[in-house]
């Protein structure tokens, strides 16, 4: 999916007026892409994620709106400003927003009055972007932000790890859980970043997508939501064989660590001995949750 900072998508029937916007928009500076109908924005929205989407509505009967709220489903952040040059009463007003539009337009209107409600909604989105970034960032391990990957940092990860074992109680459905634990005291700090990176990107290469990985007392750890016994072995037994092979561990400064490295796996309800510090958070849940 293709992103862009501030890519405008134009949607509206009549080409005088997209080629209106188009010259408008594109003397401030912003990148425009047009669509002459529902069908035509469609094909756009598969193919790239833009900032905003101005488009035409249609009333009285509101075509549309189930598209756009849709489309908000699908890309949030992406700011929704709707046009009509009709007349809207409350119930209508309730509705248009109520669909996911993020403004409304009535026509006719300045194109300098357009620019302004423009610009807010790219203020809007770019807010609400360094709003998700700074929260990612205070879930992540510092270690791997850096590396553009998803790694959550040892106390969310335990959160994780509670909600997914409340979850699978609750629903008689299998958990695992993959810990593994690296012996990193004296290792040099340069070196101890070096493996922790590695490990970072050798995981999130090799599991699913659904499945969370994070932080876990100086090793890693792996929630593998409905995921049996058998199933956990197996990624287990790849893990392992995967940092074995894996060409920056045979290093002479990484070697040892990667030699005394331990990979273990617990299943819920298969078999569930877990070790600190999830153990206690396990024992304590199986008595909040009773059986059903």
């Amino acid at each position: 999916m293709i992103q862009s900072e501030n890519s405008l998508l134009l949607v509206d029937p009549y080409q005088n007026l997209l080629h209106a916007y188009r010259i408008l928009f594109e003397q401030v500076g912003l990148p425009v892409e047009t669509a002459g109908n529902l069908e035509e924005a469609q094909r756009s929205l598969k193919d790239k994620e833009y900032a905003l989407v101005m488009a035409e509505l249609f009333l009285p009967d509101l075509k549309g709106l189930h598209f756009w709220q849709e489309t908000k489903i699908s890309y949030p952040e992406t700011y929704l400003i709707l046009m009509t040059d009709a007349q809207v009463d409350e119930e209508g007003y309730e509705r248009i927003f109520n669909s996911g539009a993020d403004d409304l337009i009535i026509k006719p209107f300045p194109p300098e009055k357009l620019l302004v409600h423009v610009r807010r909604g790219l203020q809007h989105r770019a807010s609400i972007l360094r709003q998700k970034k700074m929260a990612q960032l205070t879930l992540l391990d510092p270690i791997c932000v850096a590396q553009d990957l998803i790694i959550l940092n040892h106390d969310y990860f335990k959160r994780c790890f509670r909600q997914e074992m409340k979850r699978a109680r609750r629903h008689q459905d299998p958990l695992s859980l993959v810990i593994i634990k690296a012996e990193t005291v004296g290792l040099e700090r340069d070196g101890k970043k070096d493996f922790l990176t590695e490990m970072a990107q050798l995981l999130s290469r090799s599991t699913r997508e659904e499945d969370v990985i994070g932080r876990e007392n100086g090793g890693f750890g792996i929630l593998l939501y409905k995921t049996g016994h058998e199933g956990s072995r197996v990624l287990e037994q790849r893990l392992s064989n995967l940092i074995q092979n894996h060409r920056p561990f045979q290093s002479e400064r990484l070697q040892s660590l990667v030699e005394n490295l331990q990979i273990q796996s617990f299943t819920y309800p298969e078999q569930w001995k877990v070790p600190e510090p999830f153990s206690r958070i396990a024992s304590d849940l199986i008595q909040e949750i009773p059986f059903h």
